[in-house]
């Protein structure tokens, strides 16, 4: 019997870096995901940074929408078929994406082979990624660069609620 595919509820983001991540390739063994996951602590799904520049979520592409077009990391983790493909047909452009600059975006949508590209699933985004990458470059600051310090430095973004907790 199949089961129908149905896409998990993500209510919460915590913004981790790991610079050392290596994921060009689809690989049976995630478990570099799963670690990052485990360092998820209550929230529903992880923003890897890496290097500085935003890239993927664990199970995902992400595109961020500026005030006209969507817009996908330049340099992700792992580049999707969706993402190639709405590459190729001119729906999405690239882009250096800091987190400084997630402020910036009204939208944001994860994107892979099961979830398509669809303006109706672009998340209201502004305000939770706002606050996340205002802790997130606050702890930068004092912490002296993105840097990966072990456990990782981490923001959690909580949508619903629009509160924000740091992680050290």
């Amino acid at each position: 019997q199949l089961t129908p595919y149905s896409p998990s509820t993500i209510k919460k983001f915590k913004i981790l870096i790991d610079n050392d991540i290596e994921y060009s390739f689809k690989y049976a063994d995630r478990s570099q995901f799963d670690q990052l996951k485990s360092k998820a602590q209550g929230c529903d799904e992880v923003l890897i940074i890496k290097n500085g520049e935003v890239t993927n979520t664990t199970f995902s592409n992400l595109l961020f929408k500026d005030r006209i077009k969507w817009i996908t990391p330049e340099h992700p983790l792992l580049k999707g078929t969706c993402r190639d493909r709405l590459l190729k047909n001119g729906l999405i452009s690239t882009q250096k994406i800091s987190v400084n600059q997630l402020s910036t975006f009204s939208k944001m949508m994860l994107i892979n082979a099961m979830l398509d590209f669809d303006e109706e699933r672009g998340v209201e985004a502004i305000e939770w990624i706002a606050m996340a990458a205002a802790i997130l470059i606050l702890l930068t600051a004092v912490g002296g660069g993105l840097k990966t310090n072990g456990d990782g430095l981490g923001a959690e973004i909580v949508k619903t609620q629009k509160t924000l907790k740091k992680y050290p």
